[in-house]
This record gives structure tokens, sequence and C-alpha cells, in this order.
């Protein structure tokens, strides 16, 4: 079921109007530092997604957290990178479209509302022209505490 919620949401932006000033919408990759970094300025424009917090809301049921980050790239200095430059998209702008993309919306059965944002900064994005903000969406579920319940 959680890779499901993962899955639904990469497909679910792919297929909207979102994806077209992106190169990237996928679950965020598993490496970190450096590595990271270079990833995302590789990818930039780009959404990532990964599964956050979970909490048992009552029996059978979890309240499920997924963080959506969004990275874009500015060589032309921070306003265009925050706030566009009439060409691409900046950070503000993609963040604002993905927010509503997802806020209230039903996708695969599960309705998501968003709960919160933060701007990311690091003298490392900082050094590459990389502008970034995650936001968190929350679903509920039916969740099974049962050992053996799932699939595996």
């Amino acid at each position: 079921m959680l890779a499901e919620i993962e899955s639904s949401l990469v497909d679910y932006l792919a297929q909207s109007s979102i994806a077209a000033h992106l190169r990237k919408i996928d679950v965020l990759p598993d490496v970190e530092g450096d590595t990271l970094i270079g990833r995302l300025n590789t990818d930039a424009p780009a959404i990532y997604l990964s599964l956050g917090a979970g909490a048992f809301t009552g029996p059978g049921w979890a309240e499920i957290a997924v963080a959506v980050a969004i990275v874009t790239r500015a060589t032309r200095g921070p306003r265009p990178g925050r706030q566009g430059d009439g060409v691409n998209p900046g950070l503000l702008e993609l963040m604002s479209s993905a927010i509503a993309l997802l806020d209230g919306q039903t996708i695969a059965g599960r309705t998501y509302q968003a709960v919160g944002w933060k701007p990311l900064a690091s003298d490392a994005l900082s050094a590459r022209g990389l502008y970034a903000a995650v936001f968190e969406i929350t679903t509920e579920a039916p969740f099974s505490r049962i050992a053996g319940a799932g699939a595996c």
C-alpha cells in the first residue's frame, strides 16, 4: 500500500500540466550528500516524492505523510530562480502549481491535503544555482498493525 501511494502520486504528476515544465518527476533518489546534489543539479527542474512519517489514527487506519520536493536551477540569480524569468517557471510558481494539483485531490482512491511547506537552502545548493522547497501532503488509509497482514 505504501509503494502504491508513491507510485500513484508520481504517475498523477507525470500526467498533469506541470510535467511539461519539468525534466524529472520521480521518487527521491536513495543517495545523499554531494551525490544527491549532483543528481538534483542534473535533473532540475524536478519534483521528487518521498514517504514521510505515519501515525495510527484509529483501529486499522493511519495518516501517511508524503514529502514533495521541488528543485529548480537559475543561472541568472536568485530572483529568476525563485520567481521565474518569463521563459522558465521559478521555484515559487512550480510549488504553487504542485500544491494546487495535489491539495484536496483524490488520487487512486486516496484524498490528499497539503499541510505545510518549507524553503530549503544550503551552501551546496547555492553553489550550483539550485533553489529548492519541500511541502507535505497527508492522506488517511487503512493500515493493519498485525504482523503478516501484508503481502510479504
